[in-house]
């Protein structure tokens, strides 16, 4: 993730093969991430995350298709096929060859818009059940591992049920019960509570627990729009109308549009 193994002494005679095998490791890894990334609903940051990788390794073919899903969960059905045309015509200027089948099959499936594109919730787990097989080139989660709401686990009681999406942590959250507490009656008394404060100082984490904890009280889901790496004001609509999965239809603004069933 940090950067191609070896890096220095990869052109060395002596470390041409370890630097090829330790790379080619990494970026398998990268593409796991990525998968695992969208498993868990996260497609407008990744959708700007595969912008580079894909202008770093444009030949990795997985990469591209996970791309173009991304793209096409954002409601970006355009830019989606526009990825596919790129990849083909690299491809066919730089080898002469055609995408692979499974990026043409998933660019039919784009064109017809395929209910199976659209990402699904996990369900809402109720008790103990033996682990799923994971799917090939996704490490599986380790048994016994402790869950916390979010969006590659178990949703926080009402979230689930109401379809909402918040991120998973990965780590405890400790120490600002007070903090979750003030910002849980701001959140009582009025519509708008704004987290101010020096970069790095737990406002993103400290919003997300406070959307876990007050799930319960908001029958349409609690859902994250990250404005992170959004680069402009015009750029605001379109990432929120992705998160809360609505569908833009021609001639209409997106906060007059319906929400796509079935998706996050």
């Amino acid at each position: 993730m940090a950067g191609p193994a070896l890096s220095g002494a990869a052109d060395l005679p002596f470390a041409r093969a370890d630097a090829a095998r330790l790379e080619e490791a990494r970026l398998g890894a990268v593409e796991d991430w990525v998968e695992a990334e969208l498993g868990c609903g996260n497609h407008a940051g990744m959708a700007a995350e595969l912008d580079g990788l894909v202008a770093s390794y444009p030949l990795r073919e997985r990469l591209r298709g996970q791309r173009m899903r991304a793209l096409y969960r954002c409601g970006r059905q355009a830019d989606a096929l526009r990825a596919y045309q790129e990849l083909r015509a690299y491809l066919g200027e730089e080898l002469g060859l055609e995408p692979a089948v499974a990026l043409r099959e998933l660019q039919a499936a784009i064109l017809r818009q395929d209910p199976a594109l659209d990402w699904h919730a996990p369900p809402l787990v109720t008790g103990p059940a033996p682990p799923a097989p994971a799917p090939p080139g996704i490490p599986a989660w380790p048994a016994g591992a402790p869950v916390t709401p979010g969006r590659s686990a178990s949703p926080a009681p009402g979230a689930g049920r109401a379809g909402g999406r918040l991120p998973a942590e990965t780590t405890s959250f400790i120490g600002r019960e007070a903090d979750l507490a003030a910002v849980g009656k701001m959140l009582a008394a009025g519509r708008l509570v704004t987290l101010t404060g020096p970069g790095g100082s737990g406002k993103t984490r400290l919003a997300r627990q406070a959307g876990a904890a007050a799930a319960a009280e908001h029958p349409g889901g609690v859902w994250l729009a990250d404005l992170a790496p959004v680069g402009g004001p015009d750029l605001v609509i379109p990432v929120v109308a992705a998160a809360l999965a609505v569908t833009e239809e021609p001639g209409r603004p997106p906060w007059s549009c319906r929400r796509r069933r079935h998706s996050c």
